[in-house]
């Protein structure tokens, strides 16, 4: 359940318990930049052969999956109109 129930003057009132809505989108973007930085230090330590832009791809894949889904959109709706 995502929500705790309060008592509050003699009534009942529910609650979500995460304090702002973005706290789940937070410790995403917080776990993403770990990933990341865990990926530079395997490559400066040479664990991992990657290239430098699969090591990278943590900090910059997300914003070129939202361009793609911009641009899929864009293509979809000329489509529709035509």
């Amino acid at each position: 359940m995502l929500c705790t129930e309060y008592k509050f003057k003699n009534k009942y009132i529910m609650k979500p318990k995460f304090k702002y809505d973005y706290d789940i989108l937070a410790s995403f973007n917080i776990l993403i930049f770990l990933t990341g930085l865990v990926f530079i230090i395997l490559k400066l330590f040479n664990y991992i052969t990657w290239s430098w832009w699969w090591v990278t791809c943590p900090f910059w894949g997300g914003i070129i999956f939202i361009i793609a889904i911009i641009i899929l959109i864009v293509i979809f709706l000329k489509q529709e109109l035509g």
